[in-house]
């Protein structure tokens, strides 16, 4: 599937230039990761993704797909305006990630939520996938910077 080519081409552009363009404490208490920590938390949630692909494929399940597809549509493009765009706006500045975001996440992304659209029965059922797959995500995410932080 092509978004999860997106997904997986824009944390490697991330990854490589994570270090060149290290993020700044923009929040006083929040701390960013490392570049290892980030390279490692980075490897981790591209490998849950592409096991929920995986798994939402192999089951055949039009709702099991519908609601991994359109959670990870509705991530991508999220995280393409925030923090990759929003950042580079605040900043005039590349921020890892940024090329892949406007080029492959955003229009991949809208793709996806337009074709899966159809296939819901209603838009209230596509915006409760979107939304709780966003919840589900972003809690992994919080979830392995934690870990990351502690243990590497």
């Amino acid at each position: 599937m092509l978004l999860v080519a997106a997904f997986i081409i824009h944390n490697a552009e991330e990854a490589v230039f994570i270090c060149r363009y290290p993020v700044a404490d923009l929040v006083a208490f929040v701390k960013p990761l490392s570049c290892s920590q980030f390279k490692v938390a980075v490897l981790f949630i591209t490998l849950a993704v592409l096991a929920a692909v995986i798994v939402a494929v192999r089951t055949k399940n039009q709702e099991i797909y519908l609601f991994v597809t359109s959670s990870l549509a509705s991530a991508l493009v999220l995280n393409a305006f925030v923090p990759h765009i929003a950042l580079a706006i605040y900043t005039l500045l590349y921020t890892p990630g940024l090329i892949s975001a406007i080029l492959l996440m955003v229009p991949l992304g809208l793709l996806v939520l337009r074709i899966n659209s159809r296939a819901y029965p209603n838009h209230k059922k596509m915006l409760l996938h979107a939304v709780s797959g966003l919840a589900i995500g972003y809690s992994i995410f919080i979830l392995t910077t934690v870990l990351v932080k502690i243990f590497i």
